[in-house]
């Protein structure tokens, strides 16, 4: 059976979606969608995309995302205690909060460990927005998230075992995903609209934290903001070291013309990391839709009403019963009858 799956990425302007499946060793990307955001909840029903198996994305602004050190390494205590760890970090109660975390390296004493949170105020109020427009979906995880699991399924140096740093240049902000091979060893936002200068400040600073040498590391560029001219050579020129475009779609089997195809490389990348999470292939696991905000399947929305109606079709067949009931023992009576008439009768 094919694996399909679907990402939604709302933006500040422009709203991405991409429909995925999985063909032998190799994704296809099967639709590629955009539309102004000011069309609001009626996007989904305007991009004619399936709505079910679809991992939607909340904006790296509305999650708290920060590293901590944990005084534990073992992935079982960490997940029984990072609540209380996390506290200090967050900007809402524990318990109007949904946590995520991943451990990103441990060491002698304990680990470091990636924490990622979203308010419930903020997961309810999206998710009432998205099914407005008719999208419940089976997933909710961030940006970041995505990126990261985009780079897992489809970047070129994920097997090399080389250091590469993911480089996503949005409108209102930024987002830096630092690779060793394949494991994750660094993941920010950066607020803002980053200058060249501001940017490489930042990545020296993420490599050096990381004991990363700049001529053995390699940027790779996406977001909007990669399609301003300049911006690779001026990197490249600053760092001293190899800039270049996420090219992921070189990675699937795609359709798109040259043009569309370079759009969507620039602004498609955490919409195609969603939609391969979405299809069965989510190497990150990052999911705010837990506790009362779990998908209950396509039908959770019908349950009031269908269980009114299956009460009234129990009620009805009931009377049913009683009525069959009723009749079968007025038949029985008439028999009963009838056999002592005839008995009489033959005496």
């Amino acid at each position: 059976m094919p694996q399909k799956g679907v990402g939604f990425d709302p933006g500040s302007a422009v709203h991405k979606a991409a429909l995925v499946e999985r063909k032998g060793d190799r994704w296809v990307l099967r639709e590629w969608a955009l539309l102004p955001a000011e069309e609001g909840a009626s996007f989904w029903n305007q991009a004619r995309l399936p709505c079910d198996l679809v991992t939607a994305l909340v904006g790296g602004e509305t999650v708290t995302l920060r590293e901590i050190r944990h005084p534990l390494k073992m992935p079982e205590e960490v997940a029984q205690t990072i609540r209380y760890e996390a506290e200090p970090y967050l900007s809402a109660p524990l318990e109007d909060t949904i946590l995520q975390h991943r451990i990103l390296a441990t060491h002698e004493k304990g680990s470091r460990v990636l924490l990622l949170a979203l308010s419930k105020a903020k997961l309810s109020e999206r998710l009432a927005a998205w099914r407005v427009g008719g999208l419940d979906p089976v997933q909710v995880s961030c940006d970041a998230a995505a990126l990261w699991n985009a780079y897992l399924a489809l970047g070129g140096d994920a097997s090399s075992g080389g250091p590469a740093t993911l480089l996503d240049l949005g409108a209102s902000k930024s987002v830096l995903a630092h690779f060793e091979g394949q494991e994750l060893r660094l993941l920010r936002v950066l607020r803002g609209k980053g200058s060249p200068e501001i940017l490489v400040q930042e990545l020296r600073r993420s490599w050096a934290a990381e004991g990363v040498e700049p001529s053995s590391a390699r940027v790779l560029l996406t977001g909007g903001g990669s399609l301003e001219a300049g911006v690779a050579e001026a990197l490249r020129q600053r760092l001293g070291c190899p800039v270049d475009r996420f090219r992921f779609l070189e990675r699937m089997t795609h359709a798109l013309p040259p043009e569309k195809a370079e759009v969507c490389e620039a602004l498609g990348a955490a919409a195609v990391g969603a939609a391969i999470a979405a299809a069965g292939s989510d190497r990150v696991g990052i999911d705010f839709r837990r506790e009362e905000f779990r998908y209950r399947g396509r039908f959770a929305r019908l349950a009031g009403p269908l269980g009114t109606a299956a009460l009234g079709v129990s009620f009805l067949l009931g009377l049913l019963g009683f009525d069959f009931h009723r009749s079968g023992q007025a038949w029985r009576e008439r028999a009963l009858a009838l056999e002592a008439r005839l008995a009489e009768a033959q005496t």
